[in-house]
């Protein structure tokens, strides 16, 4: 997935400046001293982050939002908060689509429409994505996805109890799943929608009807963990 994934480090901040004045057509000094829609700002910083990586300058952010650069900190502590909120978010966006899937009657169905969304948003919001992958073990992205774990949790279960979805398929693969999306979604020509075919595979092979042994167990939480902490390793 992206490449441009920056290494986390939080810019910092001097305590005695003041946020910059907003480009023309942003609101103006008043607007930037107004308080910033959370929603806005993440959907600034999605934006932002998106076409100039995760090492994009706050101040891009903030434009981008129409706010000053002192309103983000305020509201989110550091960049490292930013990205960890945005993260986050998209989590819980998942578990929303999830718990709207439980309402569903067939749990295999649901789950393969589920998966198709999830793409969807991924395929438009990749860089989220790696930030994601790339600290897992943030507080605030260890919380929603508790959350969201237990909704796919149950989902899944019930595919399997109908006996549509393979026994040994767990939570705990989903982000090799959607890792092997991302990197087909990303080679892709811009508006390519040919990632779905590697899709259409992909949930071929969740069917309990044909499947073989799988040749290898499904990562540890902390093996999850650590392969985290060394990807920003790499990136150092």
């Amino acid at each position: 997935m992206g490449d441009e994934f920056s290494n986390g480090v939080v810019d910092p901040v001097d305590p005695s400046a003041s946020a910059p004045t907003p480009p023309s057509g942003a609101g103006g000094p008043e607007a930037a001293e107004q308080p910033a829609s959370r929603e806005r700002v993440l959907d600034a910083a999605a934006r932002v982050f998106a076409a100039e990586g995760l090492d994009a300058p706050m101040p891009a952010v903030a434009a981008a939002a129409g706010v000053g650069v002192g309103t983000i900190y305020r509201a989110f502590g550091s960049k490292e908060e930013l990205i960890a909120a945005l993260a986050a978010d998209r989590v819980d966006r998942f578990a929303r689509d999830t718990r709207d899937a439980l309402e569903r009657d067939d749990p295999w169905n649901a789950l393969c429409e589920l998966f198709l969304l999830t793409a969807e948003h991924q395929a438009e919001d990749y860089i989220v994505t790696e930030a994601l992958a790339s600290m897992p073990d943030h507080p605030t992205v260890v919380e929603a996805n508790t959350r969201a774990g237990e909704a796919i949790t149950e989902l899944m279960q019930r595919a399997k109890d109908v006996g549509r979805l393979r026994s040994d398929f767990e939570p705990q693969d989903l982000q090799m799943f959607f890792a092997a999306l991302g990197a087909a979604q990303h080679t892709m020509p811009r508006g390519s929608s040919a990632w779905k075919r590697l899709l259409d595979l992909l949930l071929d092979g969740l069917r309990a009807e044909g499947a073989t042994p799988l040749s290898e167990p499904p990562l540890t939480d902390e093996e999850i963990d650590r392969a985290g902490r060394e990807r920003r390793e790499r990136r150092r």
